[in-house]
């Protein structure tokens, strides 16, 4: 039996055993799978990682299980799996790594028998070390739900998620419970379905009108596309205090962090799901954000690792959608409508910018992108859902953007608009004084 079929043994062996979860036919296709790799690509994998950091292959993935594979360069610290819910069974193909925030399971006792090499039990351990001659450990999630893997040598892992066996897990915790961010006590959400309908010009304007009335913060949670330094003017790197927590840089009375703040301005962020949702949650939870009132997401596009992060990682207040008129915008503003209804998050309204053009010359509005969009909002997820405002297209809003300068200090028309927005939001908020 070769490593790889010792761990999926081990895993069927401890999750699968009359579990009404676990099929056949799932167990012989995981088998026959493992059964075509070979000694040649863990060989030609070690010449691979010499020149990346990490080397992911996915053997198969269906609703009852996923197999995988990593190859790890020394050195490197790779975040392991993020499901709460799900319990891993882990072998070192070769070399040797430590693993963080992990507990091991404990089989039951009249289960074992001299002659069957059941995983290491272990208690949470800050550096577990194992090795390529060490049997496959099982490992499941305890208080925390992101863990990471740092190789001590080049090393490769296989890693098996499987459903827990409640009856023979009895310590299983089911999700995590949501924590508030210390001393924050809302937070609020500006999402879209659909990039490029002015989703940070709604959150920077709506930060700035929310801070004439309690604090605020301002969180981009836009990885790989941000935009709130330069909308918010802010460009200093941030600073670490002695708690090794990140001080979010100030502009306009506002509270600010940003990945943007972290990385060059002109380099790109190339990060799979799982180092995205690493990254997340130390923008949530690494950075001193209290005493705030109020927290505003940015939130990127779509409907994705980002949203699913934010949504189970904290209690959120509600969410302010953001479209435009036009039925593309509209149709992706509704499916992330109804993603955050599934998350159990308030939806306080939608916000309809660039609804219409005033004409200084014929003194009329024109509705370059279409209208009507509370009357096609019926019948969908948003069909009970106000609409907080209607924001025109205006060509200094783009210019006060480009300059670090929020609409809402320069126009006064923009600025009532958006208190009318923050009005109809504030009653969904703890706040003491409102």
């Amino acid at each position: 039996m070769n490593p790889v079929q010792e761990a999926v043994t081990t895993a069927f062996k401890l999750f699968g055993q009359q579990s009404p979860i676990v099929s056949s036919d799932s167990l012989q296709l995981m088998v026959n799978k493992i059964d075509q790799l070979s000694s040649e690509e863990l060989d030609c994998k070690k010449e691979y990682i010499k020149h990346f950091p990490y080397i992911f292959t996915k053997v198969i993935e269906n609703d009852q299980f996923q197999f995988s594979i990593f190859y790890i360069k020394k050195g490197y610290q790779l975040p392991l799996h993020d499901h709460p819910e799900m319990h891993g069974i882990m072998k070192v193909l070769f070399g040797q790594i430590r693993i963080h925030s992990y507990t091991t399971i404990n089989i039951d006792s009249e289960e074992k028998s001299s002659n069957e090499k059941y995983p290491i039990i272990c208690e949470k351990s800050e550096d577990f070390v194992i090795q390529s001659d060490d049997p496959p450990i099982c490992l499941t999630p305890y208080l925390k739900n992101i863990h990471e893997v740092i190789a001590d040598t080049d090393a490769a892992f296989f890693d098996c998620l499987v459903p827990p066996y409640k009856e023979k897990c009895n310590f299983y915790r089911g999700l995590p419970k949501k924590l508030q961010i210390a001393g924050v006590k809302n937070v609020l959400l500006v999402a879209s379905g659909k990039g490029g309908v002015g989703k940070s010009t709604i959150a920077t304007n709506l930060a700035i009108t929310l801070s004439k009335r309690c604090s605020v913060g301002l969180l981009d949670a836009d990885v790989f596309g941000p935009s709130i330094p330069l909308m918010m003017n802010i460009s200093d790197t941030p600073e670490i205090n002695h708690q090794n927590l990140i001080i979010p840089v100030h502009n306009y009375n506002i509270k600010c962090m940003s990945m943007g703040l972290l990385v060059d301005e002109q380099a790109p962020v190339v990060w799979r799901g799982l180092m995205v949702m690493q990254a997340i949650r130390k923008l949530l939870r690494g950075v001193r954000w209290g005493p705030l009132d109020v927290l505003v997401i940015d939130m990127p596009p779509g409907t994705g690792d980002t949203q699913l992060s934010v949504t189970q990682e904290v209690p959120i207040q509600g969410v302010v959608l953001v479209t435009t008129p036009q039925s593309v915008a509209l149709a992706d503003c509704i499916k992330g409508a109804e993603m955050f209804r599934k998350v159990d998050v308030p939806i306080l309204g939608v916000v309809e910018n660039m609804s219409y053009y005033h004409c200084s010359s014929c003194n009329k509005q024109h509705h370059i992108f279409g209208r009507d969009v509370g009357h096609r909002m019926k019948g969908s997820a948003l069909s009970d859902v106000p609409i907080l405002g209607k924001l025109p297209i205006k060509p200094d809003i783009s210019q006060h953007c480009d300059s670090g300068t929020p609409t809402v200090i320069l126009d006064s028309e923009i600025s009532e608009m958006f208190d009318q927005i923050a009005h109809s939001i504030i009653p969904s908020l703890n706040l003491e004084h409102d």
